[in-house]
């Protein structure tokens, strides 16, 4: 029990293993998508900003409207899904 509390608590020891910092292209992140899609990481990182604001916007807007609730929870966890970012995940 005492490996795995420790697994759990100090991810940066296996996170290099899982290969997550060598393979952008598992992340389901816009940042990763722009970082795929350009060469350029300033652009990338402009249309990372960009396009999560607009994400956020239709979300803020689909929440405040009245429509029906799993519409509302669908733009929440996509607005959720989108707005991770790889360095969460890759930090050591």
């Amino acid at each position: 029990m005492r490996a795995y509390l420790n697994i759990v608590l100090h991810p940066s020891s296996w996170i290099s293993a899982a290969e997550l910092s060598q393979a952008p292209i598992q992340m389901h992140s816009l940042r990763s998508f722009w970082t795929l899609l350009l060469p350029w990481p300033t652009a990338a990182l402009t249309l990372y900003v960009l396009t999560s604001i607009a994400a956020l916007a239709i979300a803020v807007v689909i929440w405040k409207s009245s429509s029906p609730m799993p519409l509302k929870f669908s733009a929440l966890i996509l607005a959720a899904i989108h707005h991770q970012t790889r360095t969460c995940l890759c930090t050591t």
